[in-house]
């Protein structure tokens, strides 16, 4: 039977103390299961010691951030929610704001978006409730397709990104505005508060002028099965081996064993797992290997490791493709983009110097597998309808978008609109077009499916209809690569960019719209001009592998790039925006 507090006598007391004592000693030296036993132990005796609650949360709390550091989320998860229930039970709530940005996390590995939500609410709920709060819980409703308050939540954000304060994060910011101005305070505020080094660290670099071969590394967490991976694996295989040394840090998985995988390791003899070393343990390898140029593949991504980085370990580092923007940092030297991406009115919210590629930006492997060749039907596809596709990843949807196909499928009562199902949103969805009068067999959704199946089903929309304000990227390379068109909206920002640039390298710019109704228009014209749409098909197939799937063109100006970043640095030229002209590297 348990005591309470206003029983316990002297040697009651006595005896917690020491369970308290002994646990501490426990907690000092990581022993957090021993902890835990006897402090249950000494819960089962006694009731309601608050000393005992925060004692057992922080030893489940320690324990849960050690297996979150390895990664093991279901773990971390199961010891996280005990650290919160025993905090709550001891009237401390110091620790709870890292409990519900971990979990949100773990949830969020899992897709379960719904309990990440949950907590995301739980941090907003805080009093005081963190700056990023907003940022967490914006973020969460687009995965959810709950757009309720949402746009009350981002101009509150808006209002406090321009006070210097880090409101949203640099990745929900490209889901939620195509305004360069606040992506780029997005980024520097995120950077100055949480990424940018405090350390003092002026590393040399007379080692590497004098080496033969640039010494290129790439750092990423997905040299396996990932949208990245299915991009770069054509420029990885090009490279010129005779002319640079090549590495690869990999800090993700790396034992998936996926086609993808095997030929991202085969194209690399100098190939790195990293992934149970520190951000700084990293960094050092960066110098003992005397790495000439670092490229980053992740920017603000999930996963991402920017910070081995931070203190420039390497005379020029560069970002690419895995983040559609400006970082902000005060470490990247080069982002990789293009004269289509960047242009004169965004050119100056973007904090790094620009490598300008003659064509798209965007990397493009032609060696993807083989397309299947499904039949409607085999799918569940409707055989007699006009198929409006959009299998983007969910965070791309929003309200105006949908507002936008809602009108679309009003005015044409032949087509159905094509989504990526998901859990977390399928309620959300079909409660949103029924409450738009468009009933449930105008919309299709479809599991995300491998790689190979995917890109071939896309074969068989007629329109891709692409996000906004961020477009498709790694998706609208897949439906191009299938011969589908794709209809875009071109806005201010990088990421409201990519599609355009994609279709303006194949000679479709007429399919790039510059405002909604114009967006709407070209749409509405091809759902009534089949013939047109075939033209568009034929196009494509016949436009595709000249430069935009053309792994051996795009490397060679890439290297032109490398070549030329160095030469600046070697000679101690200020670093400086970068030209590659067409033809330059024949």
């Amino acid at each position: 039977m348990q005591k309470e507090f206003n029983s316990l006598t002297k040697n009651d007391i006595l005896e917690i103390n020491s369970t308290l004592d002994i646990s501490n000693k426990y907690i000092e030296n990581n022993k957090f299961n021993l902890a835990i036993n006897i402090l249950k132990d000494a819960e089962k005796k006694f009731n309601n010691i608050p000393e005992i609650f925060y004692n057992i949360a922080i030893s489940n709390f320690l324990q849960a951030k050690e297996f979150f550091e390895k990664q093991n989320y279901l773990l971390a998860k199961s010891f996280y929610k005990k650290a919160e229930s025993y905090f709550l039970l001891a009237k401390n709530d110091k620790f709870l704001s890292a409990i519900y940005i971990n979990l949100s996390i773990c949830y969020q590995h899992f897709k379960n978006y719904s309990a990440m939500k949950l907590y995301h609410e739980k941090i907003a709920n805080l009093n005081p409730k963190p700056e990023f709060s907003d940022a967490l819980l914006s973020y969460s409703k687009l995965c959810c397709a709950d757009w309720e308050g949402l746009d009350e939540i981002l101009d509150r954000a808006y209002k406090e990104l321009k006070k210097n304060i880090s409101s949203i994060r640099p990745f929900t910011c490209l889901l939620v505005t195509d305004d360069p101005e606040l992506q780029y305070f997005s980024a520097v505020n995120f950077c100055n508060k949480y990424i940018n080094s405090n350390e003092n660290i002026n590393y040399d670099y007379k080692k590497n002028i004098n080496h033969k071969k640039i010494k290129i590394a790439y750092l990423s967490s997905d040299f396996h099965n990932h949208a990245t991976a299915h991009l770069i694996a054509g420029i990885f295989e090009k490279q010129d081996n005779q002319k640079f040394d090549y590495y690869a840090l990999s800090y993700g998985v790396n034992n998936d064993n996926s086609e993808i995988s095997l030929r991202l390791k085969k194209s690399f003899s100098n190939f790195f797992d990293v992934t149970d070393k520190t951000d700084k343990d990293i960094e050092l390898l960066l110098r003992e290997l005397e790495i000439d140029i670092a490229v980053d593949l992740k920017g603000h991504t999930k996963e991402n490791r920017i910070q081995i980085l931070k203190n420039k370990p390497c005379p020029i580092q560069i970002s690419y493709l895995g983040f559609p923007g400006t970082l902000g940092t005060n470490f990247i030297d080069y982002l990789i983009l293009d004269e289509f991406i960047v242009n004169k009115e965004n050119r100056k919210f973007f904090k790094e110097n620009i490598i300008y590629l003659p064509d798209c930006y965007q990397c493009n492997d032609e060696k993807k597998p083989k397309l299947i060749k499904f039949t409607r039907k085999e799918l569940h596809l409707p055989e007699d309808k006009i198929i409006l596709c959009s299998l983007n990843n969910i965070h791309k949807y929003n309200k105006k978008l949908f507002d936008v196909w809602v009108d679309i499928l009003k005015k044409n009562k032949n087509t159905v609109l094509w989504l990526l199902d998901d859990k977390a949103i399928k309620d959300n969805i079909y409660d949103y077009f029924n409450k738009q009068d468009i009933k449930n067999n105008q919309i299709i959704l479809s599991p995300k499916v491998e790689t190979q199946t995917h890109v071939s089903r896309l074969a068989l929309a007629d329109l891709f209809l692409d996000s906004f304000p961020c477009n498709a990227h790694t998706t609208a390379s897949d439906a191009l690569f299938a011969n589908l068109p794709i209809i875009t909206l071109a806005g201010k920002s990088m990421s409201s960019r990519v599609s355009s640039s994609l279709l303006n390298t194949i000679g479709l710019d007429d399919l790039v719209s510059s405002n909604i109704e114009e967006y709407k228009k070209k749409i509405n014209f091809y759902i009534k001009n089949k013939k047109e749409l075939k033209k568009l098909r034929k196009k494509i197939e016949q436009k595709k592998f000249e430069k935009l799937f053309n792994s051996e063109t795009f490397i060679k100006n890439l290297e032109l790039a490398y070549t030329n970043a160095w030469a600046k640095f070697k000679n101690g030229n200020k670093i400086a925006d970068i030209f590659i002209s067409k033809g330059e590297n024949l």
